[in-house]
């Protein structure tokens, strides 16, 4: 029986052995062992539009050329990462409302430009058409304050972070409508209010000062009343500062001043930031308080990029304004920020 447990928890464990062993007190050496524990290195952990996890240094992250390249495309960029220590735990909240605890010593390390690995390779637990939405490095003890859930029904749910020190590996953390997936997860930061955008053009900004602090298994409460059909774009918590960057598949481009949408009550259907027509609708929407880069793809299948600050502002109702020196058969596709 001794036998057969041992073997099991060496199968199962399969990193080096990290305690000393030792004949006696005499022979304990405080600085010898503290020089054999390994160094806690600053990581990136990513993932990417191409579901791929990565796992960088942050020097190589910080010095990896990550403009778009004339044979990349929007796949290859980060759809969303953070920063860690090796020697923490990382929890990857997923679509299906799961969060996977991943021990990051234990990944492979990549470097920027490499493929990275299929999310079923680092969170074991996770099913075939589940992947992460959302990153955070945690310690031992877990941080103070909430989470916000936001879902793609237009869903939102307050949980203490204290919700999610669980020992297993991989547990439910928000509790899903049939249909219904996690988009986004934030920290609950205080003088915000919640940003929605929708594929249809609307806008609501909504006070978030009546969502009530609700248990992990918790469904959540009303965030934005959808039109039939329409879909969220953007869900975000924002200050008064900034600009919304909306682009269109009928290639117009416009950036819109935050303070210009009134903030309302939640569970609305919110108001025109975009005039589109017909089928139109909007490929890419962010929230804006620092210039970044838009990796777009068009419908020719060539991908490019703009910054932000190459997009006029205009009024909320405005259709927006073409690309200086741009082909107007070339219609914006699908889009993402270049992290």
């Amino acid at each position: 029986m001794v036998k057969k447990e041992l073997l099991e928890i060496k199968k199962k464990y399969k990193d080096d052995r990290r305690s000393v062993i030792i004949d006696g007190g005499d022979a304990v050496d405080i600085e010898s062992v503290e020089q054999e524990l390994k160094p806690v290195d600053d990581l990136v952990v990513g993932y990417t539009f191409g579901k791929a996890f990565k796992k960088m240094t942050e020097k190589n992250f910080k010095n990896s050329d990550r403009k778009l390249k004339d044979n990349s495309g929007t796949d290859d960029m980060i759809a969303f990462c953070c920063k860690a220590k090796s020697n923490q735990t990382l929890l990857a909240f997923t679509n299906l409302g799961n969060c996977c605890k991943i021990d990051l010593e234990i990944v492979p390390e990549s470097r920027f430009r490499d493929k990275g690995l299929k999310f079923g390779d680092v969170a074991k637990e996770a099913q075939r058409n589940e992947y992460p939405i959302a990153f955070f490095a945690v310690d031992e003890t877990l941080p103070q304050g909430n989470l916000l859930f936001f879902t793609k029904d237009g869903l939102i749910k307050k949980t203490d972070w204290s919700e999610y020190g669980l020992i297993k590996t991989y547990y439910q953390a928000i509790k899903l409508k049939e249909g219904d997936e996690l988009l986004a997860v934030e920290e609950d930061v205080s003088d915000t209010t919640i940003a929605y955008i929708t594929e249809k053009g609307l806008v609501l900004n909504a006070f978030k000062d009546d969502i009530p602090v609700q248990g992990r298994v918790a469904g959540g409460v009303k965030g934005i009343n959808l039109n039939k059909g329409d879909r969220i774009k953007l869900v975000t918590q924002i200050t008064e500062e900034g600009e919304f960057a909306i682009i269109s598949d009928t290639g117009f481009y416009k950036r819109v001043i935050v303070s210009e949408i009134e903030p309302m009550a939640r569970y609305r259907k919110g108001v025109k930031v975009c005039e589109l027509g017909g089928q139109n609708k909007v490929v890419f929407a962010d929230y804006v308080k620092e210039p970044f880069d838009i990796a777009i793809t068009d419908n020719f299948g060539v991908t490019f990029s703009v910054n932000t600050e190459d997009i006029s502002i205009e009024s909320r109702t405005a259709k927006g304004k073409t690309l200086k020196n741009e082909n107007k058969k070339r219609m914006p596709e699908k889009a993402c920020k270049i992290l």
